[in-house]
């Protein structure tokens, strides 16, 4: 049965238009929301070269398969390893033979079937920044894009070109900011490049905000980002948002009306 037939499903991908966004762990870190907010997630790693998913998670050393091996005789428990950690949160990491990465209609497949031997309610796709091949294919199957960036003007100008991509192929790209610098917010609602004006200009959705966080960067090398203290709240905003959940953007945050009157101009 395919994934979205009957809402069974929730399809979201991390796209983003330039590397070195934070993409990965934003990906973990919602994901580990997700399940705390009683859901099953699949979390597929779909960056064959650079893949570091099982590391943030701190299973590095219990991913023994890859994708691939689905179509070798290796069960389902073994390729999709869940975590210690968090109840509910199953990893699909890359495929083992790059040829297979060439074949979109074998890796959605291969995606559906690891969504359903683990019962997920939600698949969660961290895709590579090259918006080409298996990417563009994924995005048309993706009930939820989601658009990562920084304030950096290189990162919103890749932002605005994946969200006309997303528009093309008929989807509404939801704007996902990360490592908000919260000593100058100034820099991320006043001028042309600024995140305020990039969201007026293209009328982009945004789903939530992340500030700059050492917590989160120290638990992220340490695979454990479910103990990012605030930054771990972010994440549940996020995950309810996703849900439908009506929850305001700065939901539970220290500096709550700072936030929202930089950046929403309210």
């Amino acid at each position: 049965m395919p994934l979205n037939a009957g809402g069974k499903v929730t399809v979201a991908g991390l796209f983003s238009g330039k590397g070195g966004v934070g993409r990965s762990t934003l990906a973990v870190g919602l994901s580990v929301a997700l399940c705390r907010k009683g859901e099953r997630v699949l979390l597929a790693d779909l960056n064959a070269s650079l893949h570091c998913l099982d590391y943030l998670l701190g299973m590095e050393d219990r991913v023994l398969f890859g994708l691939s091996d689905l179509y070798k005789g290796a069960s389902p428990e073994k390729v999709f390893p869940e975590s210690e950690r968090t109840k509910g949160l199953f990893l699909c990491p890359p495929p083992e033979e790059e040829g297979f990465c060439t074949d979109p209609e074998g890796y959605w497949a291969a995606l559906e079937q690891g969504a359903a031997a683990v019962e997920a309610s939600f698949l969660l796709l961290d895709l590579p920044a090259t918006m080409t091949g298996i990417s563009a294919f994924l995005l048309e199957k993706t009930d939820i894009p989601l658009s990562v960036t920084t304030g950096e003007k290189a990162a919103l100008f890749g932002a605005e070109a994946f969200e006309a991509q997303a528009r093309a192929a008929g989807k509404q790209a939801r704007l996902l900011v990360n490592r908000l610098d919260m000593t100058d917010l100034s820099s991320y609602r006043n001028g042309r490049d600024s995140v305020k004006q990039w969201i007026d200009r293209t009328h982009t959705l945004r789903v939530g905000v992340v500030p700059e966080s050492y917590e989160l960067f120290r638990c992220s090398e340490e695979g454990r980002i479910e103990e990012a203290g605030e930054t771990a709240l972010c994440f549940l905003n996020i995950a309810s948002r996703l849900k439908g959940e009506e929850v305001p953007l700065f939901s539970g945050m220290r500096e709550e009306k700072k936030l929202r009157r930089s950046l929403l101009g309210f």
